[in-house]
């Protein structure tokens, strides 16, 4: 009766490489015949609309809803502490997505400058390992699982305690922040950060 059916393939990067403004075309030649042996050439074109998709990053609260920040170290569990027992390091992760294709992601140091990290220094941190020096501690990103359907991945990271002497404002336990902001920026330059 003539009908089909048509599905994007979205993970194919031409597609994904389409901004808002640009389109492409998928073209399809058939020929059609009838009983007596009649037959009809002609061209279907699919036009496909880009779209602006825009990035995400999402950092997991593994502290939960009653806790600051998203991991905890222990400053009691530095080679000088009260506890060694206790840890003064944490591995996790954080996931990226950027469907119109990665271009970097940015890390704000502990001297508040961008250390800007490109998709192929992801890619190969398993094996070069990328350092920065944060207010308190050290974060090492040390591997990348990159998800080709969100155009994105996971961001495997360490983060260690550095030293005993930061400021309490009292006596006794409390919580001291180390906030590292973190931005993810797509190819068309569109980004999304949090801390």
């Amino acid at each position: 009766d003539g009908s089909y059916t048509y599905t994007l393939d979205n993970t194919n990067p031409l597609v994904q490489g389409l901004s808002d403004t640009e389109s492409l075309t998928d073209t399809f030649v058939y020929t059609i015949s009838d009983a007596d042996g009649d037959e009809s050439t002609t061209t279907l074109t699919i036009t496909i609309n880009g779209s602006d998709d825009g990035t995400t990053i999402v950092i997991p609260d593994n502290n939960g809803s009653g806790g600051a920040g998203d991991e905890t170290v222990y400053e009691a569990g530095l080679a000088d502490g009260s506890n060694p027992g206790d840890s003064d390091e944490v591995t996790s992760s954080f996931t990226i997505t950027a469907p119109d294709g990665l271009g970097s992601i940015t890390v704000v140091d502990g001297s508040g400058s961008d250390v800007v990290i490109s998709e192929s220094e992801l890619l190969a941190s398993a094996t070069t390992n990328i350092t920065i020096d944060t207010e308190y501690g050290t974060l090492v990103i040390n591997g990348y699982t990159p998800n080709a359907s969100t155009g994105g991945g996971v961001v495997h990271y360490t983060y260690s305690l550095d030293d005993n002497t930061l400021d309490h404002s009292v006596a006794g336990n409390d919580t001291v922040l180390d906030s590292i902001g973190i931005t993810v920026t797509d190819t068309d330059g569109d980004t999304s950060n949090d801390t």
